[in-house]
């Protein structure tokens, strides 16, 4: 969790350090109104659902779980906190219709608005909406989706009671608690390639026996990487369930789930490249990489030098 976090970071370099700082005191977007799911301000996925204009099916902790808020058809004012700005710095709001569910957020006819942020690193902001009568969100909630058109979120459950329905008795104010859920480890090695070069954390773990890889590459690699182009890859690759970490060492390798490793060099996009290329290879890889998103063509080789 956050706690392991800044214990790893106290072990990096002092920019580093004050760099990690800045990252743990804000976070990202968190409803203040209707009441959050939860107050996880850092609820994001790696898995290709939530990138950019989709993200259909997540709300990061599970359906059914965390406080309701019950609404009344007409305008409502969905407020927010934003604490850490990202590009496009725009906010969609979607309400499923379906109660107890996660899913059609992406649908049209659930868009309920799209604000229009500023590029401000932390603010409270707000955007009004219109609820519509919605008599299958009247006895058990539906959920409402905050996304940030980037890959965060924050959900609420609200239940929608018209003028008609509001002498029926309503269930009990909270659901029952979620599971725990224990957080991923972050290592100082992963932590300095968060904070130095805005590179994701991953932590995607493959389901059965096999947890995840780990891909090592020199922090010299970078030199020729911008960082938007090193998030890219390590996504692509934390869709694989290989981890990227950046260290002070002179090659770069993979370590896979039988402790094997491969070494590889170049810049990081063409390390990044041909271990994604060489899991796509395995037998386990395959299956990986069939629900992720293809790779562009490798660049052509250079031609030949002309004889003097």
């Amino acid at each position: 969790g956050t706690d392991a976090a800044i214990a790893a970071a106290q072990q990096l370099p002092p920019l580093a350090m004050l760099l990690a700082a800045s990252l743990f005191a804000t976070t990202h977007v968190v409803l203040q109104s209707p009441t959050p799911r939860t107050d996880n301000e850092y609820l994001y996925t790696f898995d290709g659902s939530c990138d950019g204009a989709q993200c259909d099916s997540f709300c990061g902790d599970a359906v059914g779980t965390g406080p309701v808020t019950t609404l009344t058809p007409g305008p409502l004012t969905v407020r927010w906190r934003v604490a850490q700005s990202h590009p496009p710095y725009k906010f969609r709001i979607s309400l499923n219709r379906v109660p107890l569910t996660d899913d059609n957020f992406d649908d049209p006819a659930n868009l309920l608005g799209v604000h229009t942020g500023t590029q401000e690193y932390a603010y409270d902001t707000s955007h009004e909406v219109i609820i519509p009568e919605t008599p299958a969100c009247e006895h058990q909630p539906c959920t409402l989706q905050l996304y940030d058109l980037y890959y965060f979120v924050s959900c609420a459950n609200v239940r929608i009671i018209t003028p008609s329905s509001a002498s029926v008795a309503p269930p009990p104010s909270r659901l029952p608690p979620p599971p725990p859920v224990s957080s991923p480890p972050v290592g100082p090695r992963r932590l300095a390639a968060a904070v130095l070069h805005n590179v994701p954390l991953c932590s995607s773990d493959r389901p059965g026996s096999a947890s995840h890889r780990t891909l090592v590459i020199p922090v010299d690699a970078m030199a020729a990487t911008t960082d938007a182009d090193a998030a890219v890859w390590t996504k692509r690759l934390c869709c694989v369930f290989t981890w990227v970490e950046l260290a002070a060492v002179s090659a770069s390798h993979m370590t896979n789930y039988d402790s094997s490793t491969i070494a590889y060099s170049g810049t990081f996009q063409q390390i990044a490249a041909a271990a994604y290329r060489d899991i796509c290879n395995m037998p386990m890889g395959e299956s990986d990489c069939a629900g992720c998103p293809a790779l562009p063509p490798s660049p052509p080789s250079p031609p030949p030098p002309s004889p003097p």
